[in-house]
């Protein structure tokens, strides 16, 4: 068994066969058009040939249709053993990665977590979610290798871990796969689900929702360096903070309300509440934090299609994020003696 064989996803597997036999049924409809019409009938207007000569002429026209149902029925048995040969290899030998999985862990409450893995060709996504958040990760760049996958950043293998892929698709397939470094720990165990499986974002619990149109659309955070972070807000009540570097994308969803001064987003206890407004294009949020007081992080307003277009290229691995500016070590050390000067001052 080659690595072609073993890297052949789910729905490759059943292409192959059902182009094989629309390859075969073209060719059997191509025989029975040309039976009912019929080689005879096109003498059929020489009626001056002798008897002798029809005769011979139907025996000369009926030796290809002769021919060729020999062939679609040797077409046909080949193409049945093909299919029969994938099928059999599919459902009891195929030991690929490819495709929707499950790991289910139970919390010390007694809660059951879930996130599941999809695997294909060049991506690894994943995808967990409870009544109030949904998250969603795709690791742009990855690299398979015998029974290893790597998840790169900047063309570079940042984590390796082998796997290996046990039982078939009638008795249940079964994932395992350890990261390299940690062989001390638990492998992280898998079994196979269908894609349709997968959880959504459509069933979110969360505060009562009024729409505000200034809020809705797609926010760029100021500053956007090293991290990419954009806020989308839309018209049915839910957040979405897209997340992205080199290597992967991420989507955090929830419910929320803006009612022009607080940010109001769902929360397994309680909802969380953030001093918001809109100014025009520039949207504001600010927070609190226990060392220099309240942060103000800004947002610009761009459109969907540069959002879309960002989204591509982040995925494609094209988009350049930019990268902060290097401070030279001597500002650095007098950048951090003031800040701690400053907060000892507070104090």
């Amino acid at each position: 068994m080659n690595n072609e064989e073993e890297k052949r996803t789910d729905n490759q597997e059943q292409e192959d066969i059902e182009e094989i036999l629309s390859g075969v049924q073209s060719l059997k409809d191509e025989v029975e058009q040309e039976e009912n019409s019929g080689y005879v009938s096109q003498f059929g207007e020489l009626e001056e040939f002798t008897e002798n000569t029809e005769t011979e002429s139907m025996v000369v026209a009926g030796k290809p249709k002769s021919t060729k149902k020999v062939v679609l029925i040797s077409v046909i048995v080949v193409c049945l053993l093909l299919a029969g040969a994938l099928g059999i290899y599919f459902v009891f030998f195929d030991k690929s990665i490819y495709g929707a999985w499950v790991n289910t862990q139970t919390s010390s409450d007694g809660t059951q977590l879930s996130t599941y893995y999809v695997f294909e060709r060049n991506s690894l996504e994943t995808y967990s979610a409870n009544e109030y958040v949904y998250q969603k990760t795709i690791y742009n760049q990855v690299k398979y290798d015998g029974n290893t996958f790597g998840i790169l950043q900047d063309g570079e293998v940042s984590m390796r871990c082998s796997y290996n892929v046990t039982g078939n698709l009638i008795k249940g397939k079964q994932l395992s796969y350890t990261m390299e470094g940690y062989e001390e720990r638990e492998p992280v165990e898998m079994k196979s689900v269908r894609k349709k499986d997968i959880p959504n974002a459509d069933n979110l619990k969360g505060p009562k929702f009024k729409m505000n149109d200034k809020i809705v659309g797609v926010w760029e955070k100021e500053n956007n360096v090293e991290y990419m972070e954009y806020l989308i807000f839309d018209e049915t009540g839910k957040m979405t903070l897209f997340n992205a570097d080199n290597s992967s994308m991420q989507e955090s969803v929830q419910k929320y309300n803006f009612d022009g001064k607080e940010l109001t987003m769902a929360g397994k206890t309680e909802d969380t509440k953030i001093k918001a407004s809109v100014d025009g294009k520039t949207f504001s949020v600010t927070m609190e934090s226990i060392y220099v007081g309240e942060i103000v992080q800004k947002y610009n307003k761009i459109t969907d299609e540069e959002f879309s277009q960002i989204k591509a290229k982040l995925k494609e691995g094209t988009y350049e994020i930019p990268t902060a500016p290097t401070i030279p070590i001597e500002e650095s050390t007098e950048i951090t003696t003031e800040a701690v000067t400053e907060f000892s001052t507070k104090e």
